[in-house]
């Protein structure tokens, strides 16, 4: 049974913290600003959650060791998908799943990102344009990989990402991409030349961006979306969709690098972002005046740096980043559906080796009916 924790000393035992920040500022932050009611009830509870997280709020539990026969206290987490403490175990068994399921070829990373002309609007709409977000990096990835390298089927995991180093909105998504795939026939696996694709970075852009706008005017068409404060008429969203189709997007294609062609360091890379928020604690510096210092990583110059932000500031940014209630941040698609996984990945394993040895055609005659 949880124990009820009153004791002030309890709740300064962590070093600087992102809960202890969050509890300092609370009640002085408005986390709703634009949204609706109801998605702006659930960031405030998101963000009470995280500030509560590990400080007496949940109760703690008394912990004995019989080996040194002492006893500690032991303060509960919040267990919130957001929280950077409390991701630790989800983030691991993200990996060894991940592990489990690797094929026995190369992997790619690939990254599509959206304008920052669309950051309010997606804001503003968060479940709709971040799900069509996802789904419109899922139909990029298996266009690209059809047209420009004769794949039908790879296998794909999409892992949504809302911010960047500085903690505003910047939404792009993470695509781990097997460098090759069934054919039409699910009869014959098909390489990926690594190095031809790494040069077609404005083919996946282009064909993202069409995917996308495409999946934004069907969603204002269906529902019009909401419009955020510097956008007062439906003319001049459609001036904003109208001005960003005009201009390129950018998106970008690596393939592997030294030791890791298989993907393990791809793997581990994406594993820190399948739970937690924007920053950890490790990437804070100093707490003082009301001025939140945390370090940063220019990925353009390949420089790290620092960073300075107010403490209302600093949890508003934070706040941006609170998905909506069910929605996944990890999805998969093609060898990686769930519907039968293990056959499929089963099926690519053992044409990848006949494929390496031979080069021969197995027997695949079930194989089309093992695909989604």
């Amino acid at each position: 049974m949880p124990l009820q924790i009153t004791k002030p000393e309890l709740l300064t035992t962590r070093k600087l913290s992102i809960g202890s920040i969050l509890r300092r500022c609370e009640g002085r932050v408005d986390y709703r600003g634009e949204l609706m009611n109801e998605e702006g009830d659930r960031v405030t509870k998101v963000m009470r959650n995280l500030a509560g997280c590990r400080c007496g709020d949940y109760g703690a539990k008394q912990v004995h060791c019989d080996h040194c026969q002492s006893d500690s206290m032991l303060l509960l987490n919040c267990n919130d998908r957001h929280c950077s403490t409390c991701g630790g175990y989800r983030r691991m068994r993200w990996h060894e799943q991940m592990q489990h399921w690797k094929l026995p070829c190369k992997y790619m990373h690939l990254v599509v990102t959206v304008p920052h002309d669309l950051n309010d609007t997606i804001n503003a709409n968060r479940r709709e344009t971040l799900s069509a977000l996802m789904q419109s990096a899922r139909v990029a990835a298996f266009e690209y990989v059809k047209r420009h390298h004769g794949v039908s089927i790879p296998g794909v995991a999409i892992v949504l990402h809302t911010w960047g180093q500085r903690l505003g909105r910047h939404y792009h998504v993470h695509i781990i991409l097997t460098a090759g795939g069934l054919d039409q026939t699910r009869t014959r696996w098909i390489d990926i030349d690594v190095k031809k694709a790494e040069g077609q970075k404005p083919k996946l852009a282009e064909i993202f961006k069409v995917e996308y706008l495409k999946q934004l005017r069907k969603l204002d068409r269906r529902r019009p979306l909401r419009l955020p404060k510097h956008l007062p008429t439906r003319t001049a969203l459609d001036n904003v969709l109208d001005h960003i189709s005009g201009i390129d997007w950018v998106a970008d294609i690596k393939g592997p690098k030294g030791e890791h062609h298989d993907g393990e360091a791809l793997i581990g890379y994406l594993a820190r972002y399948v739970t937690g928020t924007a920053i950890g604690n490790q990437r804070l510096l100093e707490d003082k005046d009301g001025q939140i210092t945390f370090k940063i990583h220019d990925y353009r110059r390949g420089k790290d740096g620092i960073k300075k932000l107010h403490e209302l500031e600093f949890c508003r940014r934070i706040s941006d980043h609170v998905l909506p209630k069910g929605m996944q941040r990890v999805r998969y698609s093609g060898l990686l559906h769930t519907s039968n996984r293990e056959e499929r990945l089963n099926l690519c394993r053992r044409l990848i080796e006949a494929d390496k040895k031979t080069e021969s055609h197995i027997d695949t005659t079930d194989s089309a009916s093992l695909l989604p």
